[in-house]
């Protein structure tokens, strides 16, 4: 008899977009829809592999949004198992939330201890094992090999599920495996981390991130606007998945602008079409690009305002200079003039893909919504990359532990707003 598993990952409970309330209700609005699914599709397992709340001191809604509708699951005899990802597992000796709800029943954790890496699951069609490793910021990388090598070789009489939260090589920038460091025989291989939908081969089986729920970053929203979880048949020795679209998921939009005298034309066409779509439940959150030369930020955030603010629940303006306005000489490059790719250049002048990747993406964030919103944002992403604990209220950079010199070095390029912006 088959198995059916629903995978998920990545919710982030808690999290609030720009401080926007209604985008945290649309974390939990995707939260419920997953639960509205799983028992849909009559799953016998949820799997969830990490960052299940965004802080490890989620508000009071994060945690009641939890217990309502892990509560649906329970009443139907449905096992919720879960792994800690880096935003809700304690830098300190505190315990993580997901403690709290384990001691209520609502969700079994593996992965928390050396102790607890494995769980054999009863579920109404028969057993599952699960193993999982948490996420291991501040492991070594041998140290990690060294734990997913006591998770060798999965029991054969059932089927098996390795959880993991942490970047496979080709995921992420800042990877911590390589795809031959996992160990074989798993049935399916539940990841998270990532926050788009990826998928690859490990051996005879699959390996899948599902992405997270919701968009939580305008770099997200460019790289897959859609969001999934995934339902997977699990054999004794097969799997069968199918990627299932979310519908709760706020729409969002972006809007280019290359000539600020033609805006005005450009944003009621862009107004118009978004009406055209018909009403949905949520309006459209919308990122608005202006790219090149000289603009006139009153005149542009006026035009916004009479045009866009009615249709839209909000939005964000970044400011982009074409790329063939950059010229700039670096010891061992010669002067450049002709237009490139901003992640190309960055790598060019910071000698690190992984430190150029980050570098573009905070480019953007830090280009978008106001300073302050900008630079919590892009501070949280740096000390994220950099496994740095900090308290974040409010927020000082003074406070950065013995790690700080490499993320302030990311930070002081970005911060003083370089000519590459």
């Amino acid at each position: 008899m088959s198995v059916h598993v629903l995978h998920t990952s990545d919710t982030h409970l808690g999290y609030r977009q720009y401080g926007i309330v209604e985008r945290e209700n649309d974390v939990y609005d995707v939260f419920e829809e997953i639960i509205d699914i799983a028992l849909r599709e009559h799953v016998d397992l949820v799997v969830h592999s990490g960052d299940f709340f965004d802080s490890i001191r989620p508000p009071p809604q994060a945690i009641l949004t939890a217990i309502r509708h892990l509560r649906r699951l329970r009443e139907k005899g449905i096992p919720f198992i879960a792994i800690l990802g880096d935003h809700d597992t304690p830098k300190r000796r505190v315990l993580p939330p997901l403690v709290l709800l384990e001691e209520l029943g609502y969700v079994r954790l593996v992965g928390i201890s050396e102790q607890r890496l494995t769980y054999t699951v009863k579920t109404r069609s028969g057993e599952v094992f699960v193993a999982g490793i948490g996420n291991r910021k501040k492991t070594s990388s041998s140290a990690l090999k060294l734990i997913l090598k006591k998770l060798s070789n999965p029991p054969t009489n059932m089927p098996s599920i390795l959880l993991l939260h942490q970047c496979v090589r080709g995921s992420c920038f800042d990877y911590e495996l390589e795809l031959g460091d996992i160990p074989k025989g798993y049935t399916y291989y539940a990841l998270g981390h990532v926050h788009t939908y990826k998928e690859f081969e490990i051996g005879d089986s699959v390996a899948v991130y599902p992405g997270s729920p919701e968009v939580m970053r305008v770099d997200e929203f460019r790289a897959q606007p859609e969001r999934y979880v995934v339902l997977v048949e699990l054999g004794n020795n097969v799997s069968y998945r199918q990627k299932i679209r979310l519908q709760k998921v706020r729409p969002q939009y972006e809007l280019v602008i290359d000539d600020v005298d033609s805006m005005e034309l450009k944003v009621k066409r862009f107004v118009a079409d978004i009406v055209s779509r018909g009403r949905t439940s949520k309006k459209p959150f919308v990122y608005v690009r202006v790219v090149g030369g000289e603009y006139n930020k009153s005149k542009i955030l006026n035009i916004l305002e009479r045009f866009l603010r009615r249709v839209v629940l909000d939005y964000r303006v970044y400011v982009e200079k074409k790329s063939d306005d950059i010229g700039i000489a670096v010891e061992g490059i010669e002067h450049v003039t002709k237009p490139l790719d901003r992640l190309e250049l960055l790598e060019k002048l910071l000698g690190d893909k992984s430190l150029a990747e980050l570098a573009d993406t905070l480019i953007t964030v830090l280009s978008s919504g106001s300073e302050s919103e900008a630079l919590r944002e892009g501070l949280k992403i740096v000390l994220e990359r950099y496994g740095i604990d900090i308290e974040w209220t409010p927020v000082s950079i003074a406070r950065v532990s013995s790690k700080r010199s490499s993320a302030s070095r990311t930070l002081d390029m970005l911060l003083r707003r370089n000519r590459l912006r």
